[in-house]
């Protein structure tokens, strides 16, 4: 009973430093190489949305990690407004910040509590 903790039907929950919740499942997994969320339910001012995370080795024996986020805003007409003011640039920046703590966090092992803030270097 209940999802299995990693790959395909996998899901939990995450209460975001900004007080957001969302409820998150995989959808799609290959090899530790994507890995594709659904987010099914979230206090975000979203009626949908998913996330594509890719991971591809470069060169220099590091990762790079990208990161496709579509989604649907809720409220009409009014929920697009928000989303050209507001809800673009505060994910586009929530994701920025999110990498550069998985950054930190692979460098250093240190767990990014909350308030963390990028350096000039890491942003």
């Amino acid at each position: 009973e209940g999802t299995p903790e990693r790959g395909v039907g996998a899901e939990r929950l995450c209460t975001l430093y900004d007080g957001n919740r969302i409820s998150e499942r995989v959808i799609e997994s290959v090899d530790e190489r994507n890995l594709v969320v659904d987010i099914y339910d979230t206090t975000m001012p979203l009626k949908s949305a998913r996330g594509r995370f890719d991971l591809e080795k470069t060169s220099d024996g590091g990762t790079l990690v990208r990161i496709t986020f579509e989604y649907v805003v809720k409220y009409g007409v009014l929920g697009k407004v928000m989303d050209a003011l507001i809800i673009k640039r505060s994910l586009k920046k929530s994701f920025d910040n999110m990498l550069a703590a998985l950054d930190e966090h692979l460098a250093t092992g240190v767990h990014i509590q909350k308030g963390w803030q990028p350096t000039a270097a890491a942003a």
